[in-house]
């Protein structure tokens, strides 16, 4: 087997992180054939599956809601970044306290 996996008292299942990667798409083919196929057989992990499969639709919608809501950014914000470095990079003054 691989990382992800826990034991517990009622046999062996995959951990949260797993089921998160599994979900976002992130397991190598043969991992997630795994996962998948032990899905299947398996019901504690598939009800921990379906609450992680439920939090994260509800995120991704509430992240959906926050980014609607909010304005717009600024016309000059495209080059915001290039001028932070710029800014950063300019020697600072100190001013000698007397």
């Amino acid at each position: 087997m691989f990382e992800g996996i826990k034991n517990t008292a009622h046999g062996t299942h995959f951990d949260e992180a797993q089921l998160m990667l599994y979900i976002d798409g992130e397991l190598p083919s043969s991992e997630a054939n795994q996962v998948k196929t032990h899905l299947l057989a398996c019901p504690e992990c598939r009800q921990e599956f379906s609450d992680l499969q439920e939090a994260n639709e509800a995120f991704a919608t509430f992240q959906g809601q926050c980014s609607a809501a909010l304005p717009a950014p600024p016309l000059n914000w495209a080059d915001f970044s290039e001028r932070l470095q710029e800014t950063l990079a300019q020697p600072v003054l100190v001013a000698r306290v007397r």
